[in-house]
């Protein structure tokens, strides 16, 4: 495993950031001091307004978090700024604010929300992540994103997200391309981070004997976050805290 990667290994990982609800809701400033107050890693999702701020956000949709019914990409950042999330006084965060907040205290994995070709997205993230001095790496679902930055800044550590896609509105050949790595010569990742509900797949098996190192995601009780540490390197968690 790359040396570079040696927190990724032993920071417990906060699935974005350490919140519990509405309160302290998912991919807030208010989750992410959380995780830094106790020490743990910060995973979070990014994605690009149409002017071209990345914003930290999970869902392509600001429904669930806003009530607004519109994408993120379809807004400007200006339209989305005094949205609140949930019942909190907490707001949709800058990824250059947050990176100011962290300022290298703890890692951070950052999950680029991209499903097309590469574009703002990429292309701003790596801005904003390039003269960052703290631990992070970089990761997506979409094998092309990593394929832009292995030629952009292949210094930057990959990491190829993965799963079965079961209820993904995918053609079924893109899900087979997908779940099983057949993309990975594009992209060459520097790890697999894969659904702890099917890390016994046949792939992940012989990957994991080829030596590659292989993450899982989301451990929402202290009993899957201990079993599925026996098969990875690391496992994100939510919910709950894990060195209780």
């Amino acid at each position: 495993m790359d040396e570079r990667m040696k927190w990724l290994a032993e920071e417990h990982i906060a699935h974005r950031g350490y919140h519990d609800g509405d309160a302290c809701p998912e991919n807030s400033m208010r989750a992410f001091r959380e995780a830094i107050e106790n020490g743990f890693g910060i995973e979070l999702d990014v994605h690009a307004t149409s002017d071209g701020k990345i914003v930290v956000f999970h869902d392509d949709n600001l429904r669930r978090m806003t009530g607004v019914n519109k994408d993120v990409k379809d807004c400007t950042y200006d339209e989305i700024k005094h949205l609140t999330l949930l019942k909190s006084d907490e707001h949709i965060p800058l990824f250059s604010d947050v990176l100011k907040e962290v300022n290298g205290q703890v890692g951070i994995m950052v999950e680029l929300k991209s499903i097309g070709k590469p574009g703002l997205l990429e292309e701003n993230t790596y801005k904003l992540l390039k003269t960052y001095k703290g631990n992070f790496i970089i990761q997506s679902f979409n094998p092309i994103t990593l394929a832009w930055f292995k030629k952009h800044a292949p210094n930057m550590i990959r990491g190829q997200l993965s799963g079965v896609y079961k209820g993904e509105k995918l053609a079924w050949f893109k899900r087979i391309l997908l779940k099983n790595f057949l993309l990975n010569h594009l992209s060459e990742p520097h790890f697999i981070n894969y659904d702890i509900a099917f890390i016994d797949r046949l792939p992940i098996k012989i990957l994991r004997k080829k030596g590659r190192a292989i993450f899982g995601w989301t451990a929402r009780t202290k009993e899957e976050y201990t079993e599925a540490l026996k098969k990875c390197v690391n496992v994100v968690f939510e919910n709950f805290d894990p060195r209780v």
